[in-house]
């Protein structure tokens, strides 16, 4: 359901006035906010303190009648969905997140191919490096069974990094050590003294 309808039939529920003095729409004002609705912000406000005391501050009231229905507002696709179709968000007011799952996945897959790329050309350019820093004296049978025997939970790391910043090392069994998953990715490029 749309967004406004939802909000015009609540409002029509709780026989609550749709215009004010002026002709402004309370709809308009409490779907989009006061300034949308062409209506000053202490009339919207005196409006939602006597019809809604318990909404929070800095809230749509679209949002707050959605989740006093156990319904969220999509802020893409402006639709009033069940819960069950929002991701949770535990930051969030009604700790759902404010896009529903069809369009956050419209979304990644839309950046998909971007993303897709880039990691493809960060992994080609890993290869290279570690190509490039493997002497032929090195021992690559040795280094096989190094990662093949990396325990569950572990990333096989180089102490001195193969792209660092300031100082590069090579792909050689001394320069490899176990880290756990969390250390190695926070590391990622750094080499500590």
């Amino acid at each position: 359901m749309n967004i406004m309808d939802f909000v015009l039939n609540e409002l029509k529920n709780l026989k609550v006035p749709l215009k004010d003095t002026k002709g402004n729409s309370y709809l308009l004002a409490c779907c989009k906010g006061a300034k949308a609705a062409g209506m000053p912000s202490n009339t919207l406000r005196n409006y939602i303190n006597k019809y809604f005391p318990n909404k929070p501050k800095n809230l749509l009231v679209s949002t707050y009648l959605a989740d006093i229905n156990n319904l969220g507002c999509c802020s893409k696709c402006q639709q009033v969905k069940d819960k069950k179709e929002f991701h949770k968000d535990k930051s969030k007011f009604g700790e759902i997140n404010s896009a529903c799952k069809s369009c956050v996945s419209i979304r990644h897959k839309e950046a998909y191919p971007i993303r897709k790329h880039k990691i493809n050309v960060n992994a080609a350019l890993y290869r290279l490096a570690k190509k490039q820093r493997t002497p032929k004296w090195s021992e690559t049978l040795e280094i096989e069974l190094f990662y093949y025997n990396c325990p569950e939970g572990y990333h096989v790391d180089h102490i001195i990094p193969l792209r660092g910043n300031t100082v590069s090392g090579l792909h050689v069994l001394n320069n490899l050590q176990y880290l756990p998953a969390s250390e190695n990715l926070g590391k990622s490029n750094r080499w500590y003294l």
